[in-house]
Order: structure tokens, then sequence, then C-alpha cells
């Protein structure tokens, strides 16, 4: 349960059809528990009901606070997490033929949830991760210049968290499943060609656009552990965690399959 302030209290009473297991604090210590049926039009008094005490008139100058039951309310039944971190992925072996691999890869992902009882969090969203690379001979494909290109994962998943202690507050647990497609980011201005057997280049019947590659849609699993640290009073908090990853794609005959780790940062609101 939240308090919050009278002011906030009336608008929020205004705007709901429906209040049950309310519970108000006078300023000379009493408490009254019950459904809150009505507020006055001039927002001076309100009417709280209980089968205990029936209908008692109460004028809002008397009250100190008012406390909803968050779950009969909604409140706080939605969160939004925006998330970046520094993956290390050992790549499928076809995709390890770039000339030079930089360790300068990156994640992002965005996601939203809905909360299950009083500690789990259960959502999706996209993701993506990113990583600089040396195109020549990459997959196979050889390009006619050598310029910087990129390894990309990105797709959509359903993702699980379940907190030890509360919702935004300690050590959780991060589950995730979903879809996944790889892309190769062209450099600038080049074309990629398939190298065949003999060393000779020919045009990619795979590339459906100039200006990169991609592979069938497959799958991508996430499992870690994390720590939320609680930003009061806003009830949002900050999230440090490690996951493991697991990825598997396919190329024409190629099957990509790649795994690693992610350690990652995030900001759930």
């Amino acid at each position: 349960m939240k308090k919050i302030g009278v002011l906030t209290a009336v608008l929020f009473l205004m705007i709901s059809a429906w209040v049950s297991g309310d519970e108000i604090e006078l300023k000379n210590g009493s408490t009254l528990k019950g459904k809150i049926t009505f507020i006055s039009s001039e927002k001076d008094s309100l009417v709280i009901e209980s089968g205990a005490t029936g209908a008692i008139s109460i004028k809002m100058e008397d009250i100190e606070s008012i406390e909803f039951d968050d779950e009969k309310k909604g409140v706080e039944s939605w969160y939004l997490e925006i998330s970046a971190g520094a993956p290390y992925l050992d790549y499928a072996k076809d995709l390890k033929k770039a000339d030079e691999m930089k360790f300068m890869s990156f994640s992002s992902a965005f996601y939203a949830y809905k909360t299950i009882g009083e500690n789990m969090l259960l959502g999706g969203g996209f993701y993506s991760v990113f990583t600089p690379v040396k195109g020549r001979n990459l997959t196979g494909y050889a390009t006619e210049q050598n310029e910087d290109t990129a390894i990309q994962y990105g797709g959509v998943e359903i993702v699980f968290k379940y907190f030890f202690n509360k919702i935004t507050s300690g050590a959780f647990v991060n589950a995730a499943f979903g879809s996944s497609r790889v892309m190769i980011l062209k450099g600038d201005l080049f074309d990629y060609k398939r190298q065949n057997k003999d060393g000779s280049l020919s045009s990619s019947q795979n590339n459906d656009h100039d200006n990169f590659l991609q592979s069938k849609i497959g799958l991508s699993g996430k499992l870690g552990l994390g720590y939320a640290i609680e930003n009061n009073p806003d009830e949002s908090a900050f999230l440090i965690g490690a996951d493991g990853l697991f990825f598997y794609n396919k190329l024409d005959s190629q099957k990509w399959i790649s795994y690693g780790g992610n350690v990652y940062f995030s900001i759930l609101w």
C-alpha cells in the first residue's frame, strides 16, 4: 500500500470508477477503513463506507492521509525498462571469418512489464546486440573493399523477472525467450559478394537490401541474475545484472549458433 497526499487522492478519486480497500488517517490520530464512495463537488468532503460503521462523511481539512490498496486500484501495475550493456559473444564458426573482431560490442533493450503478484514482472520488448568487425571474408561473403562492417543481433522477446524481496528492491532472477535475426551491416558503398570455392566472387541471392545481409528469423534465450536499487519516492529502481545469452539462426546451409554473456545497467520505473 502507498500513502499519497490529500489533493492527489482527491484527483485520483474523481477519475476512478471503483475504489475499495481504502484507509483514511485523520489528524486526530484515528483511522477509518472501508470503501470511499463519494466526494463532494466542492472537494471539501468525502464519504467512506464499511460494514462495521456504515457511511461516514469526513471533511478534507480533517484528513492527514489516504491509503489505497495497490492491487485493487492497479497502482504501479505497469513498469517500463530501458537497458544498456556490454556483451561478449562467442560467435558461430562462420561468423568468425572476419579479419578482425573489435571488442566494442554493446547492447540495448526496451521492455514493458505487468506485475504478477508482489514479486514478479512479466512482459516483453525489443533488444539489440551490436558488434563492429572488419568485413572481409565475413561468413564466406567477401567484400570488394576491406571496409568496416558490423554484426547485429536483434529481435523481440518475452521477459520474466522474479524479485526475492519485492519489485524494485533486492536480488532478482531474469529470464527471456524470443526471436532473433542476424544482420551484417555494410560499410560505405560496396557490395557483398559470395566467395566461390575457386576464389571468384558472385552476387548473393540472399541480399534483400543493398546495405545489409540478413539471416532467417531464429531463436534467442537469456538467463541471469541481478540486483535492484530502489529509488524512493518515485518507486523506480536502478538495475545491475548479468545474463547468459544464446542465439540460433540460419543463412543458406549455414547454422549460426552463438552464445556468451551480457553485463548491463537499466532503469525500471
